[in-house]
């Protein structure tokens, strides 16, 4: 890896951490997708699905900044939580896939959209 990319990669970590300091308490308290999309629009971004996941959008110029799981939860940790796929996502499957209060349910493996990001020290 040369210097200028090893450069980008920090500089989107950096993003990225930002982004989940500024997100992360709205985030966790969000209720259900309608609710999570209403508190990012409020700081100016939004989810769109992208490939098997979300990823994090600036409204104002449509910008793609992450995958979701970069500043927080992942699209099937988010799936999870609301029991429900996000509207529109093409792996409207998911949702079948959540596990029910026992925690049975099919296991798929891990998320291909969720990535591990280094820690900021």
């Amino acid at each position: 890896m040369d210097h200028h990319s090893a450069q980008q990669i920090r500089a989107r970590q950096e993003q990225a951490w930002k982004l989940r300091d500024k997100l992360a308490r709205d985030i966790a308290i969000a209720q259900d997708w309608t609710d999570l999309q209403l508190r990012l629009a409020a700081h100016g971004y939004t989810f769109k699905p992208a490939g098997g996941g979300l990823a994090l959008y600036r409204i104002k110029g449509n910008v793609r900044l992450c995958k979701a799981g970069a500043i927080g939860p992942a699209y099937r940790q988010l799936a999870m939580r609301f029991n429900a796929s996000f509207p529109g996502h093409t792996h409207a499957h998911l949702s079948t896939n959540i596990p029910n209060e026992n925690g049975a349910g099919p296991n798929s493996g891990p998320d291909p959209d969720d990535y591990t990001i280094a820690e900021k020290y």
